[in-house]
């Protein structure tokens, strides 16, 4: 919003930001085809640093490299503008799990690790030097007995197949834990 711009212009202060490019992935990010001319529009407003620059990977975990490849060199491209164009540029990161495990010279200066925050490899393997930075708990807050043939949860996802006993943990998709 260039009202709120203007406050930051009269103030002299600066907004931090990453900028995102779509290398690949389709999704979030300024076209690549654009990035040249998006960072010569930004070395110009001097109430914005972009602090960072990213993208994703949209392959890094399969076996055909091909396509990830073709992302970090257009990657590496990015950098290179950066360079000259943003040269306050502190950070450049597109390594994800896959990338950080099966790419390291995707690494650059920043990454981003997901799932393997977990001990979980992206690759499809076990990945031996993985440990979980942290651990989901939550308290049962009861216990009960089902029929076979009853159903448990959204959607009844759950049919119990025996008659069983169950327990209900204080958590749910709210906290992160996928329906399915």
């Amino acid at each position: 919003d260039v009202i709120e711009l203007k406050k930051f212009i009269n103030h002299n202060q600066s907004i931090l930001t990453h900028l995102k490019i779509d290398t690949g992935m389709g999704r979030l990010g300024v076209e690549f085809e654009e990035a040249e001319y998006i960072m010569k529009v930004l070395a110009n407003i001097p109430a914005i640093r972009v602090e960072g620059i990213y993208s994703h990977f949209s392959t890094a975990e399969e076996s055909d490299t091909q396509f990830r490849d073709l992302q970090l060199q257009r990657f590496q491209e990015v950098v290179k503008m950066a360079n000259e164009l943003l040269p306050e540029t502190e950070y450049f990161h597109i390594a994800n799990s896959a990338g950080i495990l099966n790419c390291q010279n995707s690494c650059f200066n920043m990454v981003r690790p997901g799932i393997s925050l977990y001990g979980v490899s992206s690759l499809g393997k076990i990945h031996n030097k993985l440990s979980p930075v942290m651990r989901m708990k939550a308290p049962v807050v009861m216990v009960k007995k089902i029929k076979s043939g009853e159903s448990v949860g959204y959607n009844r996802l759950f049919t119990a197949e025996k008659d069983e006993k169950i327990a209900l943990l204080q958590a749910g998709y709210a906290d992160g834990i996928p329906l399915e």
